[in-house]
């Protein structure tokens, strides 16, 4: 009942509660269980405008508590891959998929996310701000950057923080670990639809930089990454500063290095209809 002085009193008390050390903090793993459950089923059931004031506090624990939450042998396995005959690529690919069912994941994107309006949002890029910048484990940054996704695709509101969040990735696109770089890429072709002309060429000279001034090929292949991104998942304004990336794109995917080569060689097919079109960029 959303005029129910009731129900908000009861959400004052119990949201904060099920969040603290009596809750998701607690260091009894069934505790934090039972906590994460109910909780899941509050967002699921409370009608937004009665949950909307705690949506940002939800959306930061839960977010951050995708990684501390993952069993430790996940990460053993990580570090001793060689061992079981894995790769550290397969074991991240079904940390992935993991993510994507777990139902932490779900309530944020289809209840939390999808149910803020102007002012909550002012708030919720807050949280998720800090929590990008402070994650440490892969699930916390790939839950980061499925967030982005998503609000950049749903959320009218959020146009406003686009900006800030693509310069904010542009910090953390350099991640040790490539399959957290390609994620918050691949939320970098994303953010573009909703970004200012001046942060898309922004983007664009970044990737170049990437390149040009790599200190070892990963670095060049991010740069193919964020490009190949860009080109991809937001193509209008990709093609509206064509001649500011694609002679580079056209440069990079002659790459000696076939990693490096491959997500621009992607773009360059994408883009361009046939091979006399090098003649529209020469000067560039």
């Amino acid at each position: 009942d959303t005029t129910s002085k009731r129900a908000q009193v009861m959400l004052g008390h119990v949201v904060p509660f099920l969040l603290g050390s009596g809750g998701m903090e607690s260091s009894a793993q069934n505790v934090q269980a039972y906590a994460i459950t109910t909780l899941i089923q509050i967002v699921k059931k409370c009608p937004n405008v009665l949950l909307r004031p705690y949506i940002p506090q939800i959306l930061e624990k839960f977010l951050a508590s995708l990684s501390s939450l993952e069993p430790q042998a996940v990460n053993y396995i990580h570090l001793n891959a060689d061992k079981y005959g894995l790769t550290g690529d397969e074991i991240d690919r079904m940390r992935l998929s993991s993510i994507r069912m777990s139902p932490m994941m779900e309530t944020i994107e289809r209840y939390l996310l999808d149910g803020l309006d102007e002012p909550s949002m002012k708030d919720t890029a807050t949280s998720l701000e800090g929590v990008l910048r402070t994650a440490v484990g892969l699930p916390s940054k790939v839950g980061c950057s499925r967030g982005l996704v998503h609000l950049s695709t749903r959320s009218y509101h959020f146009r406003p923080y686009a900006d800030k969040f693509v310069q904010l990735l542009k910090k953390h696109v350099l991640d040790r670990n490539d399959t957290v770089s390609v994620s918050y890429s691949y939320a970098l072709g994303y953010l573009m639809r909703l970004a200012s002309d001046g942060r898309v060429v922004d983007t664009i000279e970044f990737a170049k930089g990437l390149y040009f001034d790599a200190q070892e090929p990963r670095h060049r292949v991010v740069s193919g990454e964020i490009i190949h991104s860009m080109a991809k998942l937001s193509s209008d304004r990709f093609a509206h500063f064509a001649a500011a990336a694609l002679p580079f794109v056209f440069v990079a995917k002659h790459d000696t290095d076939e990693h490096v080569r491959d997500p621009f060689e992607k773009t360059w097919q994408d883009h361009v209809g046939g091979p006399r079109a090098v003649s529209l960029y020469l000067s560039e």
